[in-house]
């Protein structure tokens, strides 16, 4: 019998699955938007005084649904092109980056609630954070040169999410708007 040499591609390709699945030695990328994020909200004030640190808190999760629920007072224009790549973001399910670097304005912590934060923190107590995020995953334009994320933001009373847009430059990623809306 003799075997074609596309039959012995094919069993050799097929030879190496459904064997065991190897972990990734190295740790999952940060997307450099992210950073940016945190580098500038690092740069600007506290939203409480208790909140006395230099670093944003970043929740180690992704947040669930669809970041464009929380759109109603977002003065940030979005085309629809952005808003369909928010979409298209929402309906991904890939993991947070846990171990990945975000730069020195930022570690990666465990934020039980944002709300109870805010509201159940003993009034003496001083948080070393400058606020708290949790990321929803970022929207790409089909041309990969404009995205957006958004993101909850806190401490606050009532919740915040915040918008930042970016467009891709020949010297990297720059943002172009951004907003906090705070919720009543």
């Amino acid at each position: 019998m003799t075997t074609k040499p596309t039959a012995l591609v094919l069993m050799f390709l097929l030879a190496g699955c459904g064997g065991e699945t190897k972990k990734p030695s190295v740790a999952t990328p940060i997307d450099p938007l992210y950073e940016l994020i945190v580098s500038d909200l690092a740069k600007g004030e506290p939203p409480v005084l208790d909140f006395v640190g230099t670093q944003v808190w970043i929740n180690p999760e992704f947040c669930n649904g669809d970041s464009l629920f929380y759109r109603w007072s977002t003065e940030i224009e979005m085309d629809d092109e952005l808003v369909e790549a928010l979409q298209r973001a929402s309906e991904q399910t890939s993991p947070f980056p846990v171990h990945g670097d975000f730069g020195p304005d930022g570690r990666v912590t465990e934020i039980a609630s944002f709300q109870e934060d805010f509201y159940y923190q003993d009034d003496n107590t001083q948080v070393d954070a400058k606020c708290m995020i949790q990321f929803w995953r970022p929207g790409y334009t089909p041309d990969g040169n404009r995205a957006v994320i958004r993101f909850y933001y806190g401490p606050s009373s009532h919740g915040a999410v915040g918008t930042y847009v970016f467009q891709h430059t020949e010297d990297g990623w720059k943002i172009v708007a951004s907003k906090i809306d705070y919720y009543a």
